[in-house]
């Protein structure tokens, strides 16, 4: 299974030649017209969903397991893995080196944006990494 995984991984990491460029260039275009429409209710909302679930999936793991104190091996394994997903986010941030979108098209409003390079996307690497993370944890524990 593993095998077919990677294999898995490693066309998806091919054909992302092919479709990377013309995504971003259709995301300049569209990301205007949809911040256009947008409220400014339904603005808040996003920047607090994004922010609220990053901290849901970084924060609660570790402070859960931190407040109970035969559970501190397990905080210290999520803290290190917390610092090794960011360190990995980091890294493939800089060799992907892909711009923001409000870098190439004065349209684009940024809202509340990183000022790091966008892709791959940092929320997305961090909520996919610890749940997996969390998974793999409690299947060991609970079998």
């Amino acid at each position: 299974m593993f095998s077919v995984s990677l294999v898995v991984l490693a066309v998806i990491a091919y054909t992302e030649l092919f479709y990377r460029q013309t995504l971003f260039d259709k995301s300049v275009q569209w990301i205007p017209v949809l911040q256009s429409r947008a409220t400014t209710a339904e603005i808040n909302w996003w920047k607090l969903y994004t922010d609220v679930g990053l901290v849901c999936i970084e924060a609660i793991p570790i402070g859960f397991t931190y407040l109970k104190p035969e559970q501190r091996r397990r905080c210290l394994y999520y803290v290190f893995t917390f610092v090794v997903i960011t360190t990995i986010m980091n890294i493939t941030k800089l060799s992907y080196a892909d711009p923001r979108p409000y870098w190439v098209s004065p349209d684009v409003q940024a809202f509340k944006c990183s000022s790091t390079f966008g892709n791959p996307s940092g929320h997305s690497e961090m909520s996919m990494a610890m749940s997996l993370i969390l998974w793999l944890d409690f299947q060991k524990s609970y079998p």
